[in-house]
């Protein structure tokens, strides 16, 4: 275990991840979560996804996809990469996609997903 700056303990994103979607199928059985695994590489070494691919996406048979980017508590994401997310995610948005990204240095990632998550339609 870690212990951010601010002496609260350091939620790694891998567990910000499983409790929102735990959380959201519970709210809605319906709810299915397909991951990304955006960062994995090909065979042959190449890139499986395009780049800036947002990390997954959930889906429900009465609601559009809300596609996810999700951030550990106080992150800090390199510009390069934080302006990449930002472009797809507006592109997505720009297609009547819905779209949560994480905002960096966030000091309660779950309970922004969770606020965020209630606008889903």
């Amino acid at each position: 275990m870690r212990i951010d700056k601010d002496g609260r303990l350091a939620v790694p994103e891998a567990d910000v991840q499983r409790t929102c979607i735990d959380w959201l199928m519970t709210q809605d059985p319906r709810v299915m979560y397909l991951r990304t695994d955006a960062s994995d590489r090909r065979r042959n070494g190449a890139p499986s996804h395009a780049r800036y691919t947002l990390d997954g996406v959930f889906t429900h048979p009465m609601r559009g996809p809300l596609f996810v980017e999700w951030k550990r508590r106080r992150a800090a994401t390199k510009r390069e990469r934080r302006e990449g997310q930002a472009d797809t995610a507006t592109r997505l948005a720009d297609m009547d996609y819905q779209v949560i990204r994480m905002p960096d240095g966030h000091p309660d990632p779950i309970e922004f997903f969770k606020q965020e998550a209630y606008q889903w339609k």
